[in-house]
């Protein structure tokens, strides 16, 4: 098994989890926060331990790229 599937795999073991334990409510009132930063350009600080640290490696990575290929679309 290929290094990307096993990482598919654990996404979606992670996604189906979390869909497990978030009420629809929750997972909205999460993307109008996220939407409201956004919307008025506020920093948001995410803190966490262990596996938080994890994700937020993610977001700052996705967070990096997101703005590099705004950037290039720019330039």
């Amino acid at each position: 098994m290929s290094a990307l599937t096993r990482c598919f795999q654990k996404e979606a073991a992670a996604i189906e989890a979390a869909a497990e334990r978030l009420s629809s409510d929750q997972v909205e009132g999460a993307l109008a926060l996220l939407e409201h930063c956004a919307d008025s350009k506020a920093k948001l600080v995410i803190t966490g331990v262990g596996k938080s640290g994890g994700v937020l490696d993610k977001i700052a990575a996705r967070e990096l790229t997101e703005r590099i290929l705004k950037a290039q679309r720019l330039a």
